[in-house]
């Protein structure tokens, strides 16, 4: 990031941000679905493979490291345009780790509880 500003993007990570370009505010999200058929159409000529829904998820995932403001409320992905909509989607996205975490706090307890080797070495999952 250069003055606060994200870094401009290249390949996938340009022609997301092109479809999100056209998507600023919850009210314009759009569809993960719709979202990696546009992409794919930048990128692929008819006769070249798609691109993954995956690829496309990683790609957002990388494009929010490097402070792009990309947001999923439930309604589809856009850029936010309001301090609400990343306030919101922050608050989402902390419940949703603090869910992983118990969850991988209990797989724990429970491996504990099976493989008695563990609890005795002091290992850690």
């Amino acid at each position: 990031m250069s003055n606060g500003k994200p870094e401009p993007a290249s390949g996938l990570a340009a022609a997301v941000l092109r479809v999100l370009s056209e998507r600023v505010g919850q009210e314009n999200a759009i569809r993960r679905a719709e979202l990696v058929e546009r992409v794919s159409d930048l990128l692929w000529a008819d006769d070249q493979p798609a691109t993954t829904d995956r690829a496309v998820r990683d790609s957002i995932a990388d494009l929010r490291l490097q402070g792009w403001l990309i947001a999923n409320l439930g309604t589809g992905y856009f850029l936010t345009n309001t301090r609400a909509e990343i306030e919101a989607f922050l608050a989402q996205e902390r419940s949703r780790a603090r869910q992983v975490e118990a969850g991988l706090r209990a797989l724990e307890r429970a491996a504990e509880t099976q493989f008695a080797e563990w609890k005795q070495m002091g290992l850690k999952l």
